[in-house]
């Protein structure tokens, strides 16, 4: 009688399958567009681990359009303009310093956030912070630097300090590249002087003379030229 074979291994796969097809249903059920069921992100896949790295993905797509829209561009360049001059290197920490963090805080972070709640539903900036702790290195710095500054006083303070740096060089190639202009221009109103002069009162005549070939050894015999040259009677 043949020994019955164990079944263990095809027990093993059966479960895995099962495990598989738990997973796919729990991706599928879920419906972002009932909000009773789940609280989360309106989002598309990217390929993430997860649903967190998937709406990870999601904001800071969102958000790189946004921060290059000319408006946001113009808020917080003007914002930058307006303020940075009060800023001076030092550890003195001015309460004016404190006044222009808040004011930060409050024009160019609350119009990102406003930006981000229209294009994401159920949007939060603090839900978003704490997606972004574990997932620092896979944003872009610049981008990174901007949003913590909105919580980080001392790299807001270095953000001014940077930008009125920028804003100093900026005026002093203006002001060099004027005083170029300047001096490149020419004078308007005066005349330029004249290269020709005037000789009144001379009559320059000449004539042929005789060919002497044994004086011109070198070239071709050309006549000497015999200049007359006196004054002219002027009539008064």
């Amino acid at each position: 009688m043949e020994p019955k074979r164990p079944e263990v291994e095809e027990d093993e796969e059966i479960e895995e399958e099962i495990e598989v097809d738990n997973q796919e249903k729990e991706l599928v059920d879920f419906d972002p567009d009932n909000p009773d069921e789940e609280e989360g992100f309106e989002y598309t896949s990217y390929g993430g681990i997860n649903r967190e790295d998937d709406e990870f993905d999601e904001i800071v797509g969102k958000l790189q359009d946004i921060v290059i829209e000319p408006t946001f561009e113009d808020l917080q360049k003007k914002f930058l303009d307006q303020n940075c001059e009060i800023f001076q290197e030092g550890e003195e920490n001015k309460m004016e310093y404190m006044v222009a963090f808040k004011n930060y805080q409050k024009t160019v972070e609350s119009y990102l956030e406003k930006r981000l709640k229209e294009e994401l539903r159920n949007f939060e900036m603090s839900k978003f912070f704490k997606l972004l702790e574990p997932r620092s290195d896979q944003i872009d710095d610049q981008l990174l630097d901007m949003l913590i500054s909105f919580t980080d006083y001392q790299l807001f303070k270095e953000l001014m300090l940077e930008h009125k740096k920028q804003l100093i060089l900026k005026r002093e190639a203006e002001l060099r590249k004027q005083k170029k202009g300047k001096q490149t221009k020419a004078p308007q109103g005066q005349p330029k002087p004249k290269q020709t002069q005037k000789f009144e009162g001379l009559e320059i005549k000449g004539q042929p003379s005789k060919l002497h070939k044994d004086e011109d050894s070198d070239g071709e015999e050309r006549p000497d030229l015999v200049l007359d040259i006196r004054g002219l009677s002027l009539k008064k």
